[in-house]
């Protein structure tokens, strides 16, 4: 009677294994890792390289300590508006807040901006980057010194 038992249990884990599969424990897949390709800023227009007139689009930055002056002068052929169309960027981060006299330029028209900081906090050595449509980019560095405690007073 024991090896019928013990011959019917080994019989049950036969057929248990042969239904469950033989097969070897299977790895989990790696993600697969795709390169981001970074899509257009929203209401970005694309214009051909010969429509932007030659000149510089970010003219007179200055720092005084505490934010960073320029101006903002449009080249290309039609109107464009700060934040929407020319992107400002310090450091690497977006701009979102400026103090400029317009904010919609004309083309060859220029906005003077008492800061484009963003209130973000000022390095020695601040780099301005402005990207207008078209793939225009430049880059500007700028040299931030604190304010000297009379200044301050």
């Amino acid at each position: 009677m024991k090896k019928a038992v013990l011959l019917l249990c080994i019989l049950a884990l036969g057929v248990l294994f042969i239904l469950s599969g033989c097969k070897a424990p299977e790895e989990p897949e790696a993600p697969e890792v795709t390169p981001e390709v970074p899509e257009e800023l929203p209401g970005e227009e694309v214009m051909a390289p010969e429509e932007i007139i030659e000149g510089a689009w970010l003219a007179s930055v200055s720092c005084d300590g505490e934010k960073v002056a320029a101006t903002i002068v449009n080249q290309g052929s039609e109107d464009y508006e700060i934040f929407k169309d020319i992107k400002i960027l310090l450091r690497g981060l977006v701009v979102t807040k400026f103090d400029c006299d317009k904010m919609t330029l004309a083309p060859g028209e220029g906005a003077i901006c008492a800061d484009i900081s963003g209130g973000f906090p000022l390095a020695d050595e601040n780099e301005i980057m402005l990207r207008a449509p078209g793939g225009v980019q430049e880059v500007e560095s700028v040299t931030c010194a604190p304010p000297s405690a009379e200044e301050a007073e």
